[in-house]
């Protein structure tokens, strides 16, 4: 018989569809989202906060790359499930490359 965290554990991988929980986004990191179309939205992560709710969000500038040229759109928040919903990918390094 399961005990109830594991009945819990059980629970929430089927809630998300057995999704892996993505380990901590943290300022400075840049994650990528395939736009429709050639574009590349980029978030780069100024913050996270936790709201007077417990909702956590995820502060960052939006740019979208588009070939070799890179707009920045911008200051955004996001709810962290939103966010990771959206920007599944985190780019190492040098991936992100500046213009």
């Amino acid at each position: 018989m399961a005990t109830r965290l594991e009945a819990l554990t059980d629970f929430r991988k089927w809630w998300t569809g057995g999704a892996p929980q993505r380990a901590t986004v943290m300022p400075g990191e840049v994650y990528t989202h395939e736009a429709e179309g050639r574009s590349v939205e980029l978030a780069q992560v100024t913050n996270t906060a936790t709201d007077e709710f417990g909702i956590r969000h995820v502060h960052f500038r939006l740019y979208y790359r588009y070939q070799y040229k890179t707009m920045e759109a911008g200051e955004r928040t996001l709810a962290m499930a939103a966010f990771t919903g959206r920007f599944t990918r985190r780019l190492e390094g040098g991936e992100a490359g500046e213009d």
